[in-house]
């Protein structure tokens, strides 16, 4: 998904960091809307002055972003006020919720219904008895989807949910720091490093190269080298 994504925007210099926000242009239909300390309030009112769908029912809060998505397409809003940074790792982040948790399943379930579901899944028409009893559609965004990216911890405890940051995550990651690109940046001595010393190197290869936030890098540093080499030795754990 991440090789599609870029390969809509081959015209874009490849370098790292990436330029995210101009490949979202090319590769998804999402308009970015960039709004200073942003909550869940600023994106109702936006919402709403725009007479677009606006009842999200969500506890007002800060937020990072978040990606609101109907008929096909969306909005993904950031806080203008966040560093490059944190602001290429959100965009990203709601990119992957938005190809993953919305446009994949709209896909699957126009291709297995047809067109004619699109009514259904925006919300224009109820769905058929037979369109009902298909399990697919009970787990495919019907009418406005919306995820918040939170700026503190929540109330996020459904397995399903933690599921889907994680599962959005790994995409971001890959998005803006491809693994095997991360793999072929690594230092010279680094196969010589202990685990936790690899961990902080591709740490900050992550923020120095392809410009993660910290603590997205310091979560994609610990699944890599966990990935690839499964953990500290006792020794390193016991801090010898």
């Amino acid at each position: 998904m991440a090789q599609k994504f870029w390969e809509a925007a081959t015209h874009l210099e490849r370098r790292f960091p990436r330029d995210f926000e101009s490949a979202i242009a090319w590769s998804v239909p999402l308009f970015i809307v960039r709004l200073p300390r942003l909550c869940v309030h600023d994106i109702e009112s936006y919402l709403r002055q725009r007479q677009l769908p606006a009842v999200i029912g969500v506890t007002d809060r800060p937020l990072h972003g978040c990606v609101i998505a109907i008929r096909g397409k969306g909005l993904i809003f950031v806080d203008g006020g966040d560093g490059a940074h944190e602001l290429r790792f959100t965009m990203a982040h709601e990119v992957a919720h938005f190809l993953l948790d919305y446009q994949l399943p709209r896909q699957r379930a126009i291709e297995r219904f047809g067109p004619q579901i699109k009514e259904v899944l925006d919300g224009l028409r109820p769905p058929t008895p037979e369109e009902r009893v298909d399990g697919l559609l009970a787990n495919t965004p019907i009418g406005l989807f919306a995820h918040f990216m939170h700026r503190v911890g929540g109330d996020i405890a459904a397995t399903d949910i933690l599921e889907a940051e994680s599962n959005a995550d790994l995409l971001a990651f890959e998005l803006l720091a491809p693994e095997v690109e991360v793999w072929g940046a690594v230092p010279k001595n680094f196969s010589k490093l202990t685990f936790n010393a690899r961990r902080v190197s591709i740490r900050r290869l992550l923020i120095r190269r392809f410009g993660l936030p910290r603590n997205a890098a310091a979560r994609y540093s610990a699944i890599l080298c966990r990935s690839r080499f499964g953990g500290p030795s006792i020794r390193e754990w016991l801090g010898m």
